[in-house]
């Protein structure tokens, strides 16, 4: 593939070594795109096991991946693509420059770079006896599949459906599942849980993490004059990232979306003869969703949702009342019963537009922080 993402010294250098002149058999023309510094994020904080689960802010670059078909660099299509980080040189077609212009545009266009999106999260459990057990029941008629370039729902796992809910939709939406969720409320099978919103601005990624963090000694190294353990950290708990960008003309939105639920189940410990210690390899059970891509209409609402099966085991005892109470006799009085029950646990996850209030609020902190 003839794209190169490289110093612009270097590009041309290699374009005048290569061709002494830019051939140009469909009329490709040269434009340069200033961009300022890409956008980058700053991780070094967060342990790397949990960096790697989060949503990586795609550059401008990435989306012009996204956006430009990989063949059209080819051939007579012949293209060229670099930065020096405050400007992106772009030789092609006219038509591709276009493209690349409009995406440029979504991430430096002024008025679109403080428009705020709501990230909301909710995770159902659900008893599959339950008469609930389908929630899409009741929304069904609200729910849009979001269609990929091939004309299919866009998931990426069989467990996982991305959605959209027309602005009209969403107050009758919400006050249907209204009744849902108080139902599940009620059922002490059934337990819900929602998160806390995350704000971010277009362009920029933004994160929930409800983690605990352990630490497992993994390696031993010889020092000078002592053993040094190497510890790894791994950790257990729910970790949830999202990012969305704007189309040019604001009709449309782009939403990446990482979710993972993990659990260390158990630790597998090896004993070195001679030695006084252990290597301990921690048991991580994980359920992710990882969706990318995922275009609606701005004037929506994006909902994905995830499902995954779990087996509980309960056990519920009875007793004659009075009698049941009474120690060593109570045996005769009592019935043990141990029950094997499959539920099913939703992840929901919606994104829209900051409503006026909220965008309100938003401009309130940001006027309040130092």
């Amino acid at each position: 593939m003839m794209r190169k993402i490289v110093t612009v010294s270097l590009f041309l250098s290699i374009v005048s070594i290569a061709f002494g002149q830019l051939p140009s058999p469909n009329g490709q023309v040269w434009r340069e795109y200033p961009v300022g510094p890409t956008n980058s994020e700053n991780r070094e904080s967060l342990e790397p096991s949990v960096r790697d689960v989060l949503v990586k802010t795609p550059t401008i670059l990435d989306m012009i991946k996204r956006e430009i078909d990989e063949t059209t660099w080819t051939g007579d299509n012949f293209g060229l693509i670099a930065t020096d980080g405050q400007k992106i040189f772009v030789y092609h077609t006219p038509a591709v420059q276009q493209k690349i212009s409009e995406t440029v545009e979504r991430f430096t266009k002024a008025e679109t770079q403080k428009i705020p999106f709501v990230m909301e999260m909710k995770i159902l459990t659900v008893p599959d006896c339950s008469e609930h057990a389908d929630i899409r029941k009741p929304i069904e008629k609200y729910l849009h599949p979001i269609i990929d370039s091939n004309d299919k729902p866009q998931a990426q796992t069989l467990r996982s459906h991305a959605y959209w809910i027309a602005e009209k939709d969403i107050p009758k939406l919400n006050d249907d599942w209204a009744g849902l969720f108080a139902a599940v409320q009620g059922d002490p099978r059934s337990s819900f849980l929602t998160c806390p919103k995350i704000t971010v601005e277009n362009g920029q990624s933004g994160h929930f993490m409800d983690i605990s963090l352990r630490k497992f000694v993994t390696d031993i190294v010889e020092a000078e004059d002592h053993k040094k353990l190497i510890e790894k950290t791994a950790h257990q708990g729910l970790v949830f990232s999202g990012f969305s960008l704007l189309s040019a003309d604001g009709k449309t939105v782009d939403t990446d979306l990482s979710n993972e639920f993990s659990k260390i189940t158990g630790v597998q410990t090896v004993r070195i003869e001679g030695q006084n210690f252990e290597f301990q390899t921690p048991i991580i059970e994980k359920v992710s969703i990882s969706e990318q891509g995922l275009r609606w209409p701005s004037d929506g609402m994006l909902m994905v949702i995830h499902e995954t099966k779990r087996l509980s085991e309960g056990r519920r005892e009875e007793g004659v009342p009075f009698f049941h109470k009474i120690p060593f006799v109570n045996r005769l009085f009592m019935n043990t019963a141990i029950g094997r029950e499959t539920q099913t646990v939703y992840s929901i996850i919606t994104v829209r537009l900051a409503d006026p209030q909220e965008k309100t609020a938003l401009a309130q902190i940001q006027r309040n922080e130092p």
